[in-house]
């Protein structure tokens, strides 16, 4: 079973097509518009792989990196790789996300 995936990003064009790109293959896929919905949706679904913007608008992606790692400290949250950004998805063809997220939920697993 692939990963679910939790994308954080305030342009819905990017939070939509990725989370389309996503779903189509074959990912389960949660988004979320704002630092707040996305800790919101972390603490709720415990997704395996999140992807978040550094520029918010309610917080900056840094701050929510923070409170999941906090919370990770406190027993409510295990290890969940987060990457800043995704410049290549978006602008190069050849970018292989089924590897990127496979990557990323490899080393949560081997985190846990």
């Amino acid at each position: 079973m692939k990963p679910s995936v939790l994308v954080v990003d305030d342009e819905v064009l990017i939070r939509k097509s990725l989370s389309k790109v996503l779903r189509a293959r074959g990912y389960a896929v949660e988004p979320a518009s704002t630092g707040a919905e996305g800790l919101q949706k972390v603490t709720e679904l415990r997704p395996q792989v999140m992807i978040l913007d550094m520029r918010l608008p309610d917080t900056d992606g840094l701050s929510v990196l923070r409170r999941v790692e906090w919370s990770g400290r406190h027993g409510a949250w295990e290890a969940c790789p987060i990457c800043f950004g995704l410049p290549t998805v978006g602008h190069r063809a050849d970018c292989d996300l089924d590897a990127f997220v496979a990557f990323l939920a490899a080393t949560a697993d081997a985190a846990r």
